[in-house]
């Protein structure tokens, strides 16, 4: 398709072959490359495959930008297959391959890659003896494909939750610019309820529960003003989505409760729930009661779960004398699959050396982390988040620089 717009074929824009492809040649282009290896280590066998995959495993986090491009993808495909001249394109490409199968069923491949090499190395592993010379290679590769796989479902919804808050920010309406898509912010559930605050007279709406906030909308949209929200798009620099909300999917913001304003949630049993934050309270009429349940049980661990991260990180601000490692990681930071957590090694570190401080020379982090992490790791580096003296800092360190933090002696 590229190749037939360089040619002046338009059969779509460029930005649609974007969406529709995403990556996909970088991901070609890397599995050619481990194609090559496979191929070259047939031609030499020595018994051996494990270590061609335990290299290149940690570059598949490549996999991550195509994966989260997935969903627009077939969404593009759906919208760019009623144009005439991208359907006939399609039907007759895949005629010259003789494929039986529709694009869409190509864009998936790349997206069930990773946990098909899982099932390889699983079945390798079955018939691969214990004495094996590979045995131990596969063993670890295995585990470092986990790791991946889990690596980028983490990413994969962290971006599926982005974009819930995108789609949500785009159709809320609201007389002041709405921003949802803040950091650690969470999606939890969305549902159509009636609204009564303080007794008032019912309104149908929509109640949006996130980790800490809720909002309570209604669809009545008469009284605002169409353009704020487009004004609101315009400062925030909305993600547009692909199709923009309908008028009746818009929601008005009628009330915001913050779970750090210490609401609290009553049930009033069969279909309704009662929240109470100051001088005012809603009650919650829902469609069903297991419905009201749902509710009740999301809301009630969403409160315990915002209160539990709330006492711990007032532990942490009255922390105001001597020296705490809170959190260490290290191997090569920009890549998330080739990170370890080191932090309990380094706080029982601290306490062997008398509990004010740590120091490491580069021989000693050697000997600490050097079998934490394959030895094809590039560009290893320790980061230390700690506490002195009230004060928490994060500090760096390449392989060969010492580390000395902490009340040292003078």
């Amino acid at each position: 398709m590229r190749t037939a717009f360089q040619k002046g074929q338009k059969i779509v824009a460029q930005d649609v072959i974007k969406k529709l492809f995403g990556n996909v040649e970088t991901i070609h282009k890397f599995n050619l490359g481990i194609l090559c290896k496979f191929k070259q280590r047939l031609s030499e066998y020595n018994g051996s495959f494990g270590d061609i995959f335990l290299d290149t495993i940690p570059q598949m986090d490549l996999y991550v930008s195509y994966i989260n491009n997935y969903g627009l993808a077939i969404d593009t495909y759906k919208l760019s297959s009623s144009e005439k001249r991208f359907k006939t394109f399609c039907e007759e490409a895949l005629q010259d391959i003789g494929g039986k199968l529709d694009l869409p069923a190509y864009l998936i491949m790349p997206v069930q890659r990773l946990p098909r090499y899982d099932l390889l190395l699983r079945e390798l592993l079955k018939l691969t003896p214990e004495n094996h010379v590979d045995y131990n290679n596969l063993v670890k590769a295995k585990d470092e494909i986990q790791k991946m796989n889990e690596f980028i479902n983490d990413k994969q919804q962290e971006h599926e939750n982005r974009l819930k808050l995108e789609q949500l920010q785009s159709k809320i309406v609201t007389s002041i610019p709405l921003v949802l898509t803040v950091p650690n912010r969470l999606f939890l559930r969305e549902g159509k309820v009636n609204i009564s605050k303080n007794n008032s007279s019912e309104v149908k709406g929509t109640l949006i529960a996130m980790n800490d906030i809720l909002l309570l909308t209604k669809r009545d949209s008469t009284s605002i003003d169409r353009n704020i929200k487009k004004i609101t798009s315009l400062i925030l620099d909305v993600v547009p989505v692909i199709e923009q909300p309908k008028e009746e999917d818009e929601m008005i913001l009628m009330d915001t409760v913050k779970f750090a304003d210490k609401f609290t949630l009553r049930n009033e049993g069969g279909v309704q729930f009662t929240l109470c934050c100051g001088s005012d309270t809603w009650t919650i009429t829902c469609e069903n009661e297991k419905e009201q349940k749902n509710w009740i049980k999301a809301l009630t661990e969403a409160i315990d779960t915002f209160s539990l991260n709330s006492t711990l990180d007032e532990t942490m601000a009255q922390l105001n004398t001597d020296f705490n490692v809170i959190q260490a990681r290290y191997g090569n930071l920009n890549r998330q699959a080739q990170v370890v957590d080191v932090t309990q090694i380094l706080q029982k570190l601290v306490t062997e050396q008398g509990g004010s401080q740590l120091i490491i020379y580069p021989p000693a982090k050697k000997t600490l982390f050097g079998k934490l992490l394959s030895s094809s790791v590039k560009n290893k580096t320790l980061a230390i988040v700690y506490s002195l003296n009230g004060d928490v800092k994060i500090e760096t360190y390449a392989t060969d620089d010492t580390v000395k933090i902490g009340n040292l002696a003078q």
